[in-house]
């Protein structure tokens, strides 16, 4: 027998099997089409076929795509078909950066070749909204109206103005003694408040109104939140199953808080701060305090604070009641979001009922936490930023100015790494396409030399200024080398850069006499001043 009649009849089936296959598509689709009234494509060219600009707007999506050819009911992705045209405009899942703890270090980049597309620039000034992913997935499909974004805009310029009010105020009674800038705080807190509560009002029905077309209107109207969730992000390498766990059910909550209908304010940063911590704990990192210190998930809600393991008895029997209190909340709200056999309506007005009657407990939980302020702000060696370097403001400008110019340009070989350009990076349009690989490598290579050129160029004239600043001061016996005066100065600076970023954060965790929606409203500033690199996103399902 020979190898052609030895693979005739295998290959008859195969091509039998391939029949088969397409007529049971073809079967399978008439009665859709049938049931959604649905048109089949008009043979005419010139009004099916894309557009140059169609192809290059959308070079990154296969021309082949299934989704184009299927029903959309029968579909596992769903995308917002733009009216205009026979476009496909795809929605990405943005998530906002997650906090760090007050006082902790964090990288300046995110992930070195990230593989999703980058976050709209504009998200930056939204980093710790409510309506982040909302405005995020408005924005990667170009599908934010005129008259929408005028009201977002109009919503962060009062904001900005209310948390400028309140900086100036913090700083006003800076020198103060402790009980009389409490107590001028409390007061101005009592005249700010109102016009904070109006904001936040704003701030929920902007979300609701980001939230009614396309992908969002999708993911809200579809099943009720559940641990085996379509909207997930991309699977985690070399990840148990225990983690994976926790990891799903951080992003069923982190969801839960944006999208959830039924939920009171308090309740969806409490859902931020329980996602934070099933994350924390997913990554193994539940408390990188260290051995003499722990973490506290303190308020307003997302925040975090290190304390030293052994406080004096009353400080501590109040954090045991504060930590208590919250735990019984978030069990309470996680029995609620998980309970599967109820639907989306009907979990909607069991949160809603549970939000009126968790509201004192919420009460009660602020009045603790300013006791604790309270406690803390009398304990020694208060947390906050160390002595600045002593070295003369012109030769610490010139370090300063050289430390800025070194993280602009890792940033800017970071996008060449990862592929992006500045100019897709910074508008509402999918990523141009890349240059080639030989390009790219020259490129990079060439950006790279010139600027470690002037980085070097600049770190000599410090090095110049340094030399004369320890040839004209202190006792020959006391004199250090450049190399341990720089090495010095950098780690002092580093510090005192670093809690600089964190001074809108500390005021809003740790300064006595401000009202619970006066500490949300500057620990939003906080955020967007620490500057934390924005999640790439991922196409949603």
């Amino acid at each position: 027998m020979t190898a052609s009649q030895t693979l005739a009849p295998s290959t008859t089936k195969c091509f039998g099997s391939l029949i088969l296959f397409y007529t049971w598509i073809v079967l399978l689709t008439i009665p859709v089409q049938a049931e959604t009234g649905s048109v089949a494509p008009s043979p005419n060219p010139a009004s099916n076929q894309e557009t140059k600009d169609d192809k290059d707007e959308f070079w990154w999506a296969s021309k082949f795509d299934m989704v184009r050819y299927i029903n959309r009911a029968s579909a596992t992705i769903y995308f917002k078909n733009d009216p205009v045209g026979d476009k496909i405009n795809p929605y990405y899942v943005f998530l906002p950066p997650v906090p760090p703890p007050l006082g902790v270090d964090y990288p300046l980049l995110g992930t070195p070749l990230p593989g999703g597309p980058p976050p709209p620039s504009e998200l930056a000034a939204f980093a710790h909204e409510l309506f982040y992913p909302q405005i995020g997935a408005r924005l990667s499909g170009n599908d934010l109206p005129k008259e929408l974004w005028q009201k977002i805009q109009a919503y962060r310029t009062e904001k900005t103005k209310l948390q400028d009010e309140l900086r100036s105020r913090i700083a006003e009674y800076k020198d103060t003694e402790s009980q009389t800038r409490e107590r001028h705080l409390a007061e101005y807190a009592a005249a700010q408040t109102p016009q904070i509560i109006l904001l936040e009002v704003t701030a929920e029905k902007i979300r609701t109104e980001l939230q009614t077309a396309g992908l969002i209107e999708y993911l809200t109207n579809s099943a009720a939140v559940k641990l085996e969730t379509e909207w997930s992000r991309p699977a985690v390498q070399n990840e148990t199953p225990a983690l994976h766990e926790l990891r799903v059910e951080s992003e069923v909550l982190r969801h839960a808080a944006f999208l959830e209908k039924g939920l009171t304010l308090a309740q969806r940063h409490l859902l931020r701060e329980m996602a934070i911590e099933l994350e924390s704990r997913s990554t193994s990192l539940a408390n990188k305090a260290g051995p003499e210190n722990r973490l506290l998930y303190f308020s307003p809600e997302s925040a975090r604070i290190t304390l030293p393991t052994l406080l004096p008895e009353p400080l501590e029997n109040l954090i045991k009641q504060y930590v208590s209190t919250k735990n019984s909340l978030k069990a309470e709200l996680q029995t609620a979001l998980l309970d599967h056999e109820m639907d989306k309506e009907s979990r909607a007005q069991v949160l809603k009922r549970l939000g009126d009657t968790q509201a004192a407990s919420f009460a009660a939980l602020e009045v603790l936490a300013e006791k604790i302020r309270q406690e803390l702000s009398s304990q020694p060696n208060p947390t906050g930023p160390p002595a600045p370097p002593a070295l003369p403001p012109l030769l610490m400008e010139q370090i300063a100015t050289y430390r800025l110019h070194k993280v602009e340009a890792l940033r800017t070989l970071h996008g060449l790494l990862a592929g992006v350009r500045g100019s897709s990076a910074s508008k509402n349009t999918p990523p141009s396409k890349p240059l080639s690989l030989q390009e790219s490598i020259a490129d990079f290579n060439h950006r790279q030399s010139v600027l470690i050129a002037q980085l070097n160029q600049e770190r000599l004239g410090i090095r110049t200024a340094l030399s004369e600043y320890v040839r004209t001061t202190g006792r020959p016996d006391d004199r250090k080398s450049v190399d341990d005066l720089l090495k010095d100065f950098e780690n002092a600076r580093q510090k005192q850069e670093l809690w600089d970023k964190y001074r809108d954060y500390q005021s809003a965790v740790l300064l006595p006499g401000l009202s619970p929606e006066q500490r949300r409203l500057l620990f939003d500033a906080a955020v967007e001043q620490l500057k934390l690199p924005l999640p790439y996103g991922w196409k949603a399902p």
